[in-house]
This record gives structure tokens, sequence and C-alpha cells, in this order.
């Protein structure tokens, strides 16, 4: 079983739990230049991992050669990407969405990866406070696709539309 790990010194590092814990399989200390926030396997391709970094790129691998790893595409987002999402059940052409400062929904489609939309591009619906940081996709009764955020920071629900269905 690989586990992979980020650290604020910039190192993405591999590691296999059958072998000697003090053995890493791999470390990547010369991709990200500020420290690596998240690490998210794609639920639809074994050999796609994603990393985000407060250097404000989503980097995108392919972890077939597990000794090293090729960062196939690096996609800037404008600020630190600190949490990556997958879709919950679409698994084609939407594979997850990022936050940064903002919610930046992207297609993950391999190297040819681009941003969909902002929250600029989205219907703000709601808002609640809460008390725990995490994030939903889904769908309302209308099967409108809906988002929902929430931040440590100010302990908000936010509940967001995209002005077109991202999600098909």
């Amino acid at each position: 079983m690989l586990v992979y790990t980020g650290s604020d010194d910039c190192k993405f590092s591999c590691w296999d739990l059958r072998d000697d814990p003090s053995n890493l399989v791999f470390q990547n200390k010369e991709a990200h230049t500020m420290g690596v926030c998240c690490i998210a396997k794609s639920p639809s391709d074994p050999y796609t991992l994603l990393t985000g970094s407060y250097d404000e790129y989503l980097r995108i691998w392919d972890v077939r050669s597990t000794s090293k790893p090729v960062n196939e595409s690096s996609i800037c987002l404008g600020g630190g990407v600190w949490r990556i999402k997958h879709h919950p059940s679409t698994r084609t052409s939407l594979d997850g969405f990022v936050c940064t400062m903002d919610l930046q929904l992207l297609n993950l489609m391999g190297i040819k990866s681009k941003l969909l939309n902002n929250t600029t591009n989205m219907t703000h619906l709601h808002t609640v406070q809460i008390g725990k940081e995490e994030s939903i996709c889904g769908r309302d009764k209308k099967k409108s696709p809906v988002i929902a955020t929430c931040s440590f920071y100010d302990r908000l629900l936010h509940v967001w539309t995209p002005e077109s269905d991202v999600f098909v």
C-alpha cells in the first residue's frame, strides 16, 4: 500500500507501508516551490494523482513509475491550492474541483486539464453557519448541479450552482 505525503518544506513523498517505514519510494523536492497542502488520487484513474500547493499550482502526476512519477501538467490557479475534492459520481468529464481563495472547477482530463469555472460564474444560493470544513457536490430537486463549500475561517457554509451544467 502506497501512502503519499506533502509538507511545508515543499517535499512530495511516497512511502510503501509493506516495506521498512524509513525507506522512501520517492521524494520530489523540485516541483513545488512552496508547501504541499493537499494530495488526491483520481477515483477514475489509478495512475493519476493531484497535488496542491501554496505556490498556486495544481499539479497532475502520472504515478505508474512509483520511483519517479511524471508531472504531466501544472495549472496556475491564482491562489494557494489547499483543497482538492473529486466529484462523487461524475467520472468522465468533470473529475473534481479545488479550493483556493475562490472555488474553482476543473476539467481534469490528463494533460488537457483546464479551468472550467470559478465563483465569478456561479450563483450564490445560500449561506449557513457551521463548524466543519467540507465540500460536497450534488444536484438539487430540479437536477441542477449544486456545490456546497465551507471554511474554518468564517465557519459558514456556502451553496453554489454553476451557470452552466459542468457536470455533464
